[in-house]
C-alpha cells in the first residue's frame, strides 16, 4: 500500500502516515511539491459552529486544515470556556480581530495556524487600522523551510452599512498584497468577502 501524503510539522516537510499493511515508509524524494490545507468558513457566530468546527479538526470532514479562517465570529474574544474551543487551542495558534464593544454581535474574524506549522518558525499578528478590527486579520507565519506566508482573513458583509468600510476593507487588502513582494513570500486572502 502507498503512504497517504499529508501535511506535516513544517510548511516544507510532508509527513506519511502508515496506512495498515504498510512495512515501510520512504518518502519519495524528487517530489519536492507539497500541499498545504487552508480552510475557511462562515460560522456565523462562534456559539452556533461549535459541530462545524469539531468535526473539521477530528478529521470527519477529511483532512485537517494547517490554516483555518473563520468568518462572523460574532465574539468579544475567543477566551470562553467552550470544550471545542479548548480543542482549537491545543492543536492551533488562534487569533482572533473583534469590532469595537458597541458593535458586539457583529463581524468578528478568527485565523487559527496549526502548532505543527510553526514548531520550526514563528506566527505573528500584524497591525491593522482599528476601523477594520473585526472585519480584517492579518497573520505571518514563518518558517525556517519555507518564505513566510501571509494570511489575511476577511469578513466583508455585502450589505456594509457605509460602503466606505467595503472600500476601506478593500484597500487594505490590496495595500497588504502590494506589501507582500510575491518572490520571497506567499500571501493567502480567504474569508467571506
Amino acid at each position: 500500500a502507498n503512504a497517504e501524503d499529508t501535511m506535516g510539522p513544517t510548511l516544507g516537510q510532508p509527513k506519511y502516515k502508515r496506512t495498515p499493511h504498510q512495512t515501510a515508509n520512504k518518502p519519495n524524494r524528487q517530489d519536492t511539491t507539497h500541499k498545504l490545507n487552508i480552510m475557511t468558513l462562515n460560522v456565523q457566530g462562534l456559539n452556533t459552529s461549535k459541530m462545524h468546527v469539531t468535526d473539521i479538526i477530528s478529521e470527519k470532514l477529511g483532512p485537517v486544515p494547517e490554516v483555518m479562517v473563520l468568518t462572523e465570529t460574532k465574539a468579544k474574544s475567543v477566551k470562553m470556556h467552550r470544550a471545542w474551543l479548548h480543542m482549537l487551542r491545543k492543536a492551533y495558534t488562534v487569533f482572533h480581530s473583534t469590532v469595537p464593544e458597541s458593535e458586539h454581535g457583529r463581524a468578528g474574524v478568527l485565523v487559527a495556524v496549526s502548532k505543527q506549522l510553526t514548531e520550526l518558525g514563528s506566527v505573528r499578528q500584524e497591525p491593522l487600522p482599528k476601523s477594520l478590527q473585526g472585519y480584517l486579520l492579518h497573520v505571518v507565519i514563518e518558517n525556517l523551510e519555507s518564505n513566510p506566508m501571509h494570511v489575511v482573513g476577511v469578513y466583508c458583509p455585502p450589505q456594509a452599512k457605509p460602503q466606505e468600510l467595503r472600500t476601506a476593507i478593500y484597500a487594505e487588502c490590496e495595500k497588504i498584497l502590494a506589501s507582500t513582494p510575491s518572490t520571497h513570500c506567499t500571501a493567502v486572502v480567504a474569508g467571506d468577502f
